[in-house]
């Protein structure tokens, strides 16, 4: 699985909390939703940037499948919420998918 993490304004030690986070919690979520032909071919963005001045972060996550693109954007002041959000609206997309 190819994750590509986009990340600005954001220092080195939240950088690794995100991809740490991500990669252990939420990735394995989507994985098991996917057939087994589109785990091989997928590849992941995951889009982070925080604004200073509203001290808020804003979330998007691109999953490129075929045909398919599932995208999820959030903000929310906890990045740690804003990636759950996101990784929610994803399942809901990719569930709908497959019962069509």
């Amino acid at each position: 699985m190819n994750v590509r993490y986009y990340l600005r304004n954001i220092n080195k030690e939240c950088k690794v909390g995100i991809e740490n986070y991500f990669a252990s919690k939420k990735l394995p979520q989507v994985a098991r939703l996917l057939k087994k032909e589109e785990q091989q071919i997928k590849q992941i963005m995951v889009t982070v940037e925080y604004f200073q001045k509203h001290n808020a972060f804003s979330v998007q996550i691109d999953i490129p499948l075929g045909k398919n693109l599932y995208s999820a954007q959030e903000q929310s002041h906890n990045v740690l919420k804003a990636i759950d959000f996101s990784v929610q609206r994803i399942i809901k997309q990719i569930k709908s998918k497959q019962k069509h």
